[in-house]
């Protein structure tokens, strides 16, 4: 069966509303329903993981703030010396 025939179309319509994910049209209550569900399982982390997440992400921003600090000097030296 070709792939863009109708009859693909629908059995692939079909595959994507048994997983629960709309995939041909927007379905607005069906994703107030994923919403509400996610709300109902998801949990307040505990102190550990909260400053285990926070000491990553500063260790990122610190880093990616190191690095460019780096280049911004380097370049910053280079043209020093082209005056």
């Amino acid at each position: 069966m070709p792939e863009n025939s109708p009859k693909a179309a629908r059995a692939l319509k079909k595959d994507y509303k048994s997983t629960g994910v709309s995939f041909f049209m927007f379905n607005p209550r069906q994703m107030l329903k994923d919403m509400a569900n996610t709300i109902k399982l998801a949990r307040k982390s505990d102190k550990d993981d909260y400053m285990q997440h926070l000491r990553l992400v500063v260790l990122g921003m610190a880093t990616v703030g190191g690095i460019g600090f780096i280049i911004q000097f380097t370049f910053a030296v280079i043209n020093l010396g082209h005056r």
